[in-house]
């Protein structure tokens, strides 16, 4: 998966990219929708009932999609939609332009 680097969001990821992220202690699979987060495609704040942001644990850095804790959430509590917003370097202005771009309607 390419990483984009981008002085608003951080890293983000190339859209509709894909990849095997492998080091000493985990390989996973990733993969980006259309806007750059590894998640689901999913419309722009209104077809979410939560949007999580925040930095690689959000993201999921080391985790396979399905045991992310957004995924989980969503997952455990059905009809819920979860959308995950995290980056792997975002802080919190970063987090603010993300929600304002992507999450607000």
């Amino acid at each position: 998966m390419k990483l984009l680097w981008s002085p608003l969001y951080a890293s983000i990821a190339a859209p509709n990219s894909s990849g095997q992220h492998t080091t000493a202690e985990y390989s996973v699979s990733l993969r980006s929708n259309s806007e750059g987060f590894r998640e689901q495609e999913f419309g722009k704040g209104e077809d979410l009932d939560v949007a999580i942001l925040g930095d690689s644990y959000v993201w999921g850095t080391g985790a396979e999609q399905e045991w992310r804790f957004t995924n989980l959430l969503q997952a455990r509590f059905a009809g819920l939609t979860v959308g995950n917003h995290g980056l792997c370097t975002a802080g919190t202005l970063n987090e603010l332009a993300i929600y304002r771009d992507f999450v607000r309607t």
